[in-house]
């Protein structure tokens, strides 16, 4: 296999064995990683196929200077702090909302009551 800094210098030209090379060399590392936040092998799969196609698509601008290591450690960064605005921000809001929609409902039905026993009374 040839060095990564070569691939990255074929891939920039549209090289699908680099790519192939490349997508062969860092997909379980990927994988395991995604795996350990999301535990759903559906999803890791559907993300990890995202990230292969925007290395694709970027190609021409890689910088052969920086290893992939590089490119996925700032992956890793990125999803880490994506993982923790959900933990400390979406799921709190979701539960919250969930509460207020029971107790909205709750609401509403005994005011319903209200209103159906005043007609009838």
């Amino acid at each position: 296999m040839k060095d990564e800094k070569q691939l990255i210098i074929e891939l920039r030209s549209g090289s699908h064995e680099a790519f192939r090379q490349l997508f062969d060399s860092y997909k379980k590392r990927i994988y395991g990683f995604l795996y350990n936040m999301l535990h759903s092998h559906e999803d890791v799969e559907e993300l990890l196929q995202v990230v292969f196609v925007k290395i694709w698509e970027n190609r021409a601008t890689m910088n052969h200077e920086l290893s992939l290591d590089a490119t996925c450690l700032k992956l890793q960064e990125r999803l880490y702090a994506v993982k923790m605005i959900l933990q400390k921000m979406v799921i709190p809001m979701i539960r919250f909302f969930s509460v207020c929609q029971f107790s909205f409902s709750k609401f509403r039905m005994r005011r319903l009551r209200l209103i159906r026993m005043s007609l009838y009374s």
